[in-house]
């Protein structure tokens, strides 16, 4: 068996890749629903609310400082 992961649009399954089957090849299959990953999920509400875009982004930033814990800092002033 061969898997073909598809996206079901307008009442047609779309490859997401490639298929060698030769045109009007009849297949039979059982679908199994596929969850989005996490970075997919994180994508798709970056482009739908830009306040949370917004603070995604100060997360990435404060990752990317090296600095581990911010709340041991919380008293600097």
């Amino acid at each position: 068996m061969i898997a073909i992961r598809a996206v079901y649009e307008n009442g047609v399954f779309r490859p997401s890749e490639p298929v060698r089957l030769a045109d009007r090849t009849e297949v039979e299959f059982e679908y199994r629903a596929v969850e989005p990953t996490i970075a997919e999920r994180i994508e798709s509400i970056r482009s739908t609310d830009p306040g949370l875009a917004a603070i995604y982004k100060v997360l990435a930033r404060r990752h990317e400082s090296g600095h581990v814990d911010t709340a041991e800092r919380n008293n600097d002033a």
